[in-house]
């Protein structure tokens, strides 16, 4: 697959490394296979000139590759030697929340392997802890590994230096690996911080409102992907979803609390009937209808969520009982208190 190469600043692919020394001749930066063989890297189908040299032409303020190579991020990465923060930043992304995936500004780049991304995945789990090299075989081969494991495990790390850039994954001296990310560069992690900003804010549900759906636009799919039925992804991903359930539901709060009630009815209906266990999507449910003045619906609400808890030896809260008493005795109280409770403190939490 082809990618877009990167426009990168030219006083930041600057000789950093003896290895990649670039020299600015006129208008172009040179690198020979020499150069690129002194970092490992291979790279198919990639055109020399006559001088075996792979031309960097500068445009503007900045340096493209010509020929366009079969590769994405990684050699410029690589070639650059140490990026700045800032210029990090803008490069890439690991996307653990769906299909295992690493973005540039570019577009997503080619990763590999299945097993070359249950790599980056363990990684990404741990991410700035280092995985053992042990950990990492477990995953990839429970009990039997190959003969070659190391080597095989060595083979895959380099290829993804190559796709994320080599300083995002270290070698550390116990025998493992480390992937190196900031707080906005792995999807999972910007998911959390967003959840947890959200919960702190629940008496204010307009912003609270807009941080539950910055969160929820992160996702695109079961996380993890493929990989999610494999041990240590399918524990992983069950705790994210349970985040994720956590903040629908404050995001329905918020909507019921700014009077958005007929909004939310749908989607809470729909929500009750794939997890009939969660309490508080009842309760939500319930105080939707109330706040609507569809009080016959709200009542056979409590009915069939009795149903549903007395099948397992159990009884709805003291809290869901009192919102049933204030509807039965058509308390004209009962819609303003449910607004106030549910822009206080989440009604019930």
């Amino acid at each position: 697959m082809s990618f877009p190469f990167p426009h990168i600043p030219v006083d930041r692919l600057g000789p950093t490394d003896p290895r990649a020394s670039a020299r600015l001749v006129g208008q172009r930066h040179h690198f020979t296979p020499t150069r690129l063989s002194d970092y490992g890297l291979v790279v198919p189908g990639l055109r020399f000139s006559e001088s075996d040299e792979i031309l960097y032409h500068k445009v503007g303020a900045f340096a493209t590759m010509k020929p366009e190579p079969e590769l994405g991020l990684g050699i410029a990465h690589d070639l650059g030697g140490t990026l700045t923060e800032s210029h990090r930043h803008e490069l890439v992304m690991v996307r653990v929340l769906g299909p295992v995936e690493v973005v540039t500004s570019g577009g997503v780049l080619e990763i590999g392997s299945r097993l070359q991304r249950a790599v980056l995945a363990a990684l990404a789990i741990s991410a700035n802890h280092t995985v053992s090299s042990d950990q990492l075989a477990q995953i990839l081969w429970q009990d039997r590994p190959p003969a070659s494991r190391d080597n095989t495990l060595q083979t895959y790390i380099a290829r993804l230096r190559n796709v994320v850039g080599h300083d995002r994954i270290s070698t550390a001296e116990e025998h493992g690996y480390q992937l190196h990310v900031a707080g906005d560069e792995l999807d999972a992690m910007v998911f959390e911080r967003l959840a947890n900003q959200a919960a702190t804010i629940r008496s204010e549900p307009d912003r609270c409102l807009g941080m539950c759906r910055q969160a929820l636009a992160l996702w695109r799919g079961v996380p993890f992907g493929e990989l999610v039925d494999d041990d240590p992804f399918r524990l992983e991903a069950i705790r994210l979803d349970e985040v994720r359930l956590f903040v629908i539901e404050l995001r329905l709060e918020c909507e019921l609390a700014l009077g958005r009630g007929e909004v939310v009815v749908g989607a809470l209906e729909a929500l009750v009937e794939e997890y009939p266990y969660r309490e508080r999507m009842w309760h939500l449910l319930i105080a939707a209808l109330s706040l609507c003045g569809r009080r016959v619906e709200a009542l056979r609400a409590c009915d069939q969520l009795r149903k549903v808890l007395g099948d397992v030896g159990l009884e709805p809260t003291i809290e869901i009982r009192h919102l049933e008493d204030d509807i039965i005795d058509e308390d004209p109280a009962v819609r303003p208190r449910l607004r106030f409770l549910l822009a206080q403190n989440g009604s019930g939490h």
